[in-house]
């Protein structure tokens, strides 16, 4: 077998049934051209308790794991779809079939929907049925049962992050407040990498590999799995959805807090990993992320530090980098002044937009000066002339004058700026 046919596996036809008509529908059909996915896809316009509804009254039974049930999911779909197209698709063969859901664990019954319950209620209410689906719908070849994937609280949960390397995405949580009127939902527009897919048309390969890396690690930490960088005969219970959702009922009986997780980005992992280890390999082998360290060699990073590296080892090719430096300075708040090497310009034209597109309305950010490191590393041309005037200074000048920290963008092959 040809190393090209290791990376890029032979893929399966496959039916994707999502919730939602437009979000869910235009993020798989891109992730499946740049993953090389064979999907077909279907809104199905119905959250999962209606689904598990559906169920229920077409097996005449209150609990879907209670018997040896006979179950068509697809022909069940397609007895409430009005149009032709959508249920011929439905009734089509393929190899596999996929169930992308939210858990909404906010929603009430329509009996309630006049006076619904607290959200505690409503919250153990739906774990209750989440777990008879999980049982139930977990094995994407049997195409009339299929997968059922879980995220939490919603699909968008992919993108709450300030970038693919945000530290902050293992332990973000949701409370079960902000499932209400939309909270998550809003609370994830703000985000950095939301902000990137809106201009989604450079998201490349190995972007989604990044998502997939940072969803299965958040698993691993939710599940307090360790080494998930080869693929062991262990991942079909790593990736359980039954496991998975077992921890998170147990967080919020707990805490009323949910881990913040995308699952449906697994399809490929649990499609090809078994059969194809290289493959897995290549999408948790981490890129080369830039890395933060002080401009003084050998001393930890500290939030009070004046001089922060920003280090990256390959020329950016595209937004997402400038996304990851906005991501950096969501992390390191202090920071005002971010030094660009020539280098870094020539490749990335776009860099005086970066504190444009940055909350300019944040108090720190209106102090931001953007700063253009040329040749000698000790003299620093100032973009914005209102701070120095044009004045040609050291960095220990520009720090000490305007008293804000620094971040340094610069190659890893460089010399260090400042010792």
């Amino acid at each position: 077998m040809s190393m090209d046919s290791l990376l890029k596996p032979k893929p399966l036809s496959a039916l994707v049934v999502v919730e939602g008509e437009k979000s869910e529908i235009e993020f798989f059909e891109l992730f499946g051209n740049r993953m090389g996915l064979n999907l077909k896809l279907h809104a199905v316009r119905c959250n999962v308790y209606t689904l598990f509804r559906w169920m229920t009254d077409d097996c005449a039974v209150a609990d879907l794991t209670c018997n040896d049930l006979v179950l068509d999911v697809p022909r069940l779909i397609a007895q409430h779809e009005e149009n032709e197209q959508e249920r011929a698709l439905l009734q089509q063969h393929y190899d596999a079939l996929y169930l992308v859901y939210d858990c909404d664990l906010q929603d009430s019954r329509v009996s309630d929907k006049d006076n619904p319950p607290p959200i505690e209620s409503r919250a153990r209410a739906n774990f209750v049925e989440l777990d008879q689906m999980v049982k139930l719908l977990d094995d994407e070849y049997s195409v009339t049962v299929g997968k059922l994937y879980l995220n939490y609280p919603m699909f968008e949960a992919c993108l709450d992050a300030d970038s693919f390397s945000d530290p902050a995405f293992q332990s973000r949580e949701a409370s079960l407040d902000e499932l209400l009127n939309d909270g998550y939902k809003h609370r994830v527009k703000g985000r950095l990498l939301h902000n990137a897919w809106l201009t989604r048309t450079d998201w490349k390969r190995e972007d989604f590999f990044d998502l997939i890396r940072m969803n299965v690690c958040k698993a691993a930490h939710l599940l307090k799995v360790n080494d998930v960088e080869e693929y062991t005969d262990d991942m079909e219970h790593f990736l359980s959805q039954k496991a998975i959702l077992k921890r998170q009922r147990e967080n919020v009986q707990r805490t009323r807090m949910l881990t913040v997780l995308n699952t449906s980005v697994f399809m490929p992992i649990e499609q090809f990993g078994a059969k194809y280890p290289s493959f897995y390999a290549q999408v948790m082998r981490c890129r080369d992320y830039p890395t933060i360290c002080f401009a003084d060699d050998g001393k930890d990073i500290q939030m009070h530090s004046d001089f922060m590296t920003f280090l990256y080892r390959a020329r950016p090719t595209n937004n997402l980098l400038l996304n990851e430096l906005k991501g950096l300075i969501r992390v390191f708040p202090h920071v005002d002044v971010i030094v660009f090497t020539d280098d870094f310009c020539c490749s990335m034209p776009d860099y005086r937009n970066l504190l444009k597109e940055y909350n300019m309305s944040d108090d720190k950010a209106k102090n931001a000066a953007l700063l253009r490191l040329r040749g000698n590393p000790n003299v620093n041309y100032c973009c914005r002339v209102s701070l120095t005037n044009g004045e040609k200074l050291t960095i220990e000048e520009i720090a000490e004058r305007i008293k804000r920290s620094i971040i340094f963008v610069r190659e890893q092959s460089k010399s260090c700026l400042v010792r």
